[in-house]
């Protein structure tokens, strides 16, 4: 694939989604980054308008721009619904299995299977609010969002539950701890949910994409790309120079660039750009701290605990009761940090029955659409698993969070 033009990249579980031009492109992951070749699995047709960033549900890939083009990809086989709107969009985020299309002055939550934006779908927002809507985030629990001239956190029907002036703000991410804020005067602010400062760094140039995954936060400009801790703000990698940059994507463990200069993708191990180790998340560890936190669900209830998908809606299971699969989520990234990345790149969740295949968890097949734990092959997990054993009383607190939220 001759790549001439990049403007964003999405990796999910099993490919790298490119906007190339007016269409959104699909290349091998594993030629990317083991052989460095740009394999194309599909190619969308054009699409109405010149796409320019993508978000992604478990069923979908969305393809945006900031003028009127709302785009649905299948991640399977390239295939795609359009159509353009009749209002300037400012920015799209997701959950599991929505897309939060936001204007100026509205927000539109669209189901992914009944995906384009219409007057049913537009959250009820307070009159009075601060419209000049910039940016959105959301978090299992809530809405976080920029206005001209305000930071709010809203429920998920668009109530207000907090907010601060910050007429500075230009974009926003957020997790299950913190909020994350860059600034047009070039602050990045780490706040509390309450949105209460309580970090921040500067950074140089113009921002081009800004994005958080576990542990770090990611930040490129048109003179540098920086890696900051989530804790304390503190920059940790710095990449000099980084004006052939034009975006990037964050993988599980690879950083994905589009080198200007080479007309080229990038994939670069995070074990290259940070300290060795840090930030390397090995899939398998993943599943089994799923698995640690499902084992002793079972062991503190006596009841058998899954996960179970149909049609795209992921949940857990414990007896009769039910949970959400991104409040699962919420609650285990309390003690592994790592997990959260089933919410962040919901295109690692649309392939848990599989990698649940690949890692021999009993079960774990499309036909039967679980993912459940065998104790008799996995019942050394809370000793073998080191930071699992480590963890083993915080672990236990949270799974009683857990079983009491599904109740």
């Amino acid at each position: 694939m001759a790549v001439k033009e990049v403007k964003d990249i999405l990796p999910d579980g099993l490919g790298v989604n490119v906007i190339e031009g007016w269409h959104v492109v699909r290349l091998d992951k594993r030629a990317l980054n083991e052989l460095g070749e740009e394999k194309e699995i599909w190619k969308t047709l054009r699409l109405l308008e010149e796409p320019t960033f993508l978000k992604q549900t478990v069923g979908y890939i969305g393809a945006f721009n900031n003028n009127f083009l709302v785009a649905r990809v299948d991640p399977d086989r390239g295939s795609t619904d359009q159509t353009t709107v009749e209002f300037p969009i400012r920015d799209v985020d997701t959950d599991l299995n929505h897309f939060y299309i936001t204007t100026t002055d509205k927000i539109y939550k669209c189901e992914e299977n009944r995906f384009f934006p219409k007057e049913d779908y537009e959250l009820k927002l307070v009159e009075s609010m601060d419209k000049g809507f910039k940016s959105i985030s959301i978090t299992p629990d809530h809405i976080f969002l920029v206005s001209q001239n305000k930071v709010y956190r809203l429920n998920k029907h668009g109530g207000i539950e907090k907010e601060v002036d910050l007429p500075e703000a230009l974009l926003i991410r957020a997790d299950a701890e913190n909020v994350y804020v860059v600034t047009e005067d070039n602050r990045l602010l780490i706040m509390t949910p309450d949105l209460e400062v309580q970090a921040h760094n500067t950074f140089e140039g113009n921002v081009k994409k800004f994005e958080v995954g576990p542990f770090f936060i990611y930040l490129l400009t048109d003179k540098h790309f920086n890696v900051y801790t989530k804790v304390s703000g503190e920059r940790i990698a710095h990449v000099e120079d980084a004006e052939h940059y034009s975006t990037f994507g964050v993988g599980l463990n690879h950083l994905y660039f589009f080198n200007e200069k080479e007309k080229a993708l990038e994939a670069v191990p995070k074990r290259d750009l940070l300290e060795a180790g840090v930030g390397e998340m090995p899939l398998q560890v993943l599943m089994e701290y799923m698995l640690a936190a499902l084992m002793l669900i079972e062991k503190t209830t006596g009841k058998k605990a899954y996960i179970h998908v149909k049609e795209g809606h992921f949940h857990l299971h414990i007896g009769k009761k039910v949970l959400d699969f991104e409040q699962f989520i919420k609650y285990l990234s309390k003690v592994f940090p790592e997990t959260y990345y089933f919410f962040y790149n919901k295109g690692y969740t649309r392939y848990l029955l599989t990698f649940g295949q690949e890692c021999n968890i009993l079960g774990s097949t499309p036909e039967k659409g679980k993912l459940e734990i065998d104790i008799s092959q996995y019942g050394d997990i809370l000793e073998r698993n080191y930071f699992v054993k480590q963890n083993e009383d915080l672990l236990m607190e949270t799974v009683k969070e857990i079983v009491q939220k599904a109740e």
